[in-house]
């Protein structure tokens, strides 16, 4: 589970800072690295509160969960992730982990 997307995204994904890169590296660890059944692969479904356990914060405290949200936040703007849907409603957030860095794709003319 994960050990090839890991791997992926620390080559596609250097010099990111170093809360955002644990973060990532996690996500990618615990999404599959092939599709299996309805769970597409590089999928990311463990939530917010399984990123705080394992950055060593409260997954209860607000304060702790925003310092989660914010570096989801980052890798969301670096283009590192892509929020599937929202969490709400007793669902967690889904993001899908970017094993290739989108700027490195050159669009040329």
């Amino acid at each position: 589970m994960g050990a090839r997307n890991a791997k992926a995204v620390g080559l596609a994904w250097p010099g990111l800072p170093d809360r955002p890169w644990r973060v990532l590296l996690w996500m990618a660890l615990t999404s599959l690295d092939e599709d299996k059944g309805e769970r597409a692969a590089r999928t990311y479904y463990a939530g917010h509160a399984a990123i705080a356990e394992m950055l060593g914060l409260d997954p209860k405290s607000t304060s702790d969960l925003r310092v989660v949200r914010r570096a989801v936040a980052h890798l969301v703007r670096a283009g590192a992730l892509v929020p599937l849907h929202a969490a709400g409603n007793g669902r967690t957030a889904v993001y899908v982990v970017c094993t290739a860095s989108l700027r490195a794709v050159d669009n040329g003319p």
